[in-house]
């Protein structure tokens, strides 16, 4: 499925209707009004650090979006479905799987398209730094690659069982915690996440 997925996803704003267009729209317009505070929302995020967010951040929630523990969770997932033959652990461990899969690709292709400039890679740190496809940056900051994989796994765990009032929560706290710790630790503006 994964060819035919890739081009769903690609074709897919063609088969929109106008409310998706609407809050397509919406996203765009709330990104630039956050793009234009990036500098702002950075400079307050440094100032006022919580050391005890620091391991929490590192150890609890960062993993989440390398893989770490997503890739950790899904396999258990699977193997729980395997052990009990639950079909529906089983297909959402692998959609699981493939999400991360996605939104990895999806992600760095958008990186080595922008190369927009981490916080932390300039003295000040601007966010209008873009070097864009033909000045390769080593370290490129958007979009964030952990916030992408954690709420593309999210999203197909949460959807999977939407019915279980406490794992779309659970999933979704995660993926947003995740996000915040990126930012938190000054490897991306507020807009990558």
């Amino acid at each position: 499925s994964w060819l035919t997925d890739t081009r769903d996803i690609i074709i897919s704003p063609f088969r929109w209707n106008k409310y998706q267009w609407i809050a397509f729209s919406g996203v765009v317009a709330g990104t630039a009004l956050v793009y234009m505070q990036d500098a702002q929302v950075q400079k307050v995020v440094m100032k006022n650090p919580a050391p005890s967010w620091n391991n929490v951040s590192t150890y609890g929630l960062e993993p989440w979006g390398s893989g770490l523990y997503t890739l950790t969770a899904l396999g258990i997932l699977y193997g729980a479905g395997a052990i009990n033959k639950d079909d529906r652990a089983r297909y959402t461990a692998l959609k699981g799987a493939e999400a991360y899969l996605f939104a990895s690709v999806s992600a760095q292709i958008i990186k080595q398209l922008t190369h927009r400039h981490r916080p932390y890679q300039d003295n000040p740190p601007n966010p209008y730094l873009w070097e864009g496809p033909f000045k390769p940056v080593s370290n490129s900051s958007f979009p964030s690659g952990h916030a992408t994989v954690a709420f593309a796994v999210a999203a197909v765990v949460a959807t999977s069982y939407s019915k279980t009032i406490w794992v779309p929560i659970v999933c979704y706290t995660l993926a947003g915690l995740t996000a915040a710790s990126r930012v938190y630790q000054n490897d991306h503006w507020l807009t990558d996440v």
